[in-house]
Formats: C-alpha cells, sequence, structure tokens
C-alpha cells in the first residue's frame, strides 16, 4: 500500500522491502533520539493524544505520552521524550516520568499539564516536591465550557487571557476578582468556578518572572499538537529545526 502511495505521489517505484528498510532506519534513529541522556530543565510541560496504532494485530487508539522542557537560560523548549501506552492509567504515566529521571531530567521547578487523574497520581509519586500547575489552555477550554452562547465564550477567553497577561501579581488579583463579579449574573457556574482560581497563582507569579519562555512554548506545543501527526513532530523538530526547538 505505501509501495502504491509513493509511486502515484512521486513517481518513483518503491518496493516493499525499500519500504521497510527505510523504515527500520527511521525507527532506529527515534529509538536513539528517545534513549538520549537528558540534563536539567526548569519548567516542564506534559500532556497525551491518542492516535490509531497498529497493536497485537489491531488498530487501536493508544495513548502518545509526551514531555517538553523549558532551559530558563536559553529559553528553548526540548521535547524530553515520548512514549506509547494503552492509556492515561497511572502506572503509564508513572513509568514514563521515572524513565526521564532516570535519563537524567533534574532541576525541574514547575510541572504543567491538564488534570487527568493517572497523571496527577504519578505525578504526585515521581515529582512530589514539584510544584505544580494546570495547563492555561486546558483550564479556559474548561471555563469556556459553562457558557453556552458563542460570543459569551470568547468574551471569557478574553478576560481569562487578560487575567494571565498581568503585568503583576496585584495586578492579576484584581482582574480576577473584576471577573468572577462580572459573570455573577451571566453564568454563575463560571462565576463559582473563577473564584476558585486561586491555583492559578503560582502560574501567574512564574510567568511574571520568565514571560517570554512560558508564553512562546505553550504557542509553539498547541501548534504542533494540533496541526501535525506525532511521529512526524517528533523527528522533524529534533532533527530539522535545531534554531527552535532542540535536543534535551
Amino acid at each position: 500500500r505505501v509501495a502504491a502511495i509513493t509511486e502515484q505521489l512521486c513517481g518513483v517505484s518503491v518496493s516493499s522491502t525499500q519500504v521497510s528498510r527505510v523504515t527500520q532506519k527511521l525507527d532506529d534513529e527515534l529509538s536513539k533520539w528517545r534513549e538520549r541522556p537528558l540534563r536539567a530543565h526548569s519548567y516542564v510541560y506534559l500532556d497525551a493524544r491518542y492516535e490509531k496504532i497498529r497493536y497485537e494485530g489491531h488498530v487501536r487508539d493508544l495513548a502518545v505520552l509526551w514531555a517538553c522542557g523549558i532551559d530558563l537560560e536559553t529559553g528553548r523548549p526540548s521535547v524530553l521524550g515520548v512514549s506509547v501506552s494503552l492509556s492515561e492509567a497511572e502506572v503509564h504515566w508513572r513509568d514514563f516520568l521515572e524513565s526521564l529521571q532516570k535519563r537524567g531530567l533534574t532541576g525541574v521547578q514547575l510541572l504543567v499539564s491538564d488534570d487527568h487523574a493517572g497523571l496527577k497520581a504519578a505525578r504526585k509519586k515521581v515529582f512530589s516536591c514539584v510544584p505544580w500547575q494546570r495547563c492555561q489552555f486546558h483550564l479556559a477550554q474548561n471555563a469556556q465550557s459553562y457558557v453556552s452562547c458563542a460570543s459569551l465564550k470568547k468574551e471569557v477567553g478574553r478576560d481569562l487571557r487578560d487575567v494571565f497577561q498581568s503585568p503583576d501579581e496585584g495586578t492579576a488579583k484584581q482582574r480576577l476578582s473584576q471577573m468572577v463579579l462580572k459573570y455573577a449574573e451571566k453564568s454563575p457556574r463560571l462565576s463559582n468556578k473563577a473564584s476558585a482560581f486561586h491555583k492559578l497563582r503560582y502560574f501567574i507569579t512564574s510567568r511574571i518572572l520568565h514571560n517570554t519562555c512560558i508564553q512562546n512554548v505553550l504557542m509553539l506545543l498547541k501548534a504542533h499538537k494540533e496541526y501535525v501527526p506525532m511521529k512526524f513532530v517528533f523527528f522533524e523538530a529534533t532533527q530539522r529545526h535545531g534554531k527552535t526547538w532542540h535536543n534535551g
């Protein structure tokens, strides 16, 4: 099937043996990259997505766990590792995080992720002393789910961005309080939820200290995650785009 597609797209006949040989070389390169030694990274972002992958003779939706680290000295993001697992259960996240530690990951000052139960339990066991912040993107999505009107969703998004982009912690708290009051009548559920956003404090403080670092990597991660197949994200990011991404 691959040979037929290649011939149709490129006008070159490729045998199944050649396809297998090239695939094996690519897998070997990816294996070397996945097992390379790591170093210190101050911020580590964790997430997962599901891809259709052949497993035990069947195509199944498997979880692709991944981690991205930021070096505060350079502000550059590094894809630290990838793991294909049956699910996002605690055991799989724990194995993945422990593998990062064994490869040399140290110096983590902040973990950023969604609030998935399996990941939450695993990070508490492996990185028990490291502060955690819920991902800004996931938190915004969750906040917008409390309103049904499309225009109101955009308004909620803008208000949250104002909170995140505050120049200092005092301004951030003030804007958050204003947001709670603003939606008290429009959306009481959102207002109650926003009042519990005290967990944003660490993120806001960290973002003020390292503004460019965090915001830029969020945009890069979102673009790579949504628009590029996972296997090629990591191959392209680490092998060809060294000016933006590098091997951690």
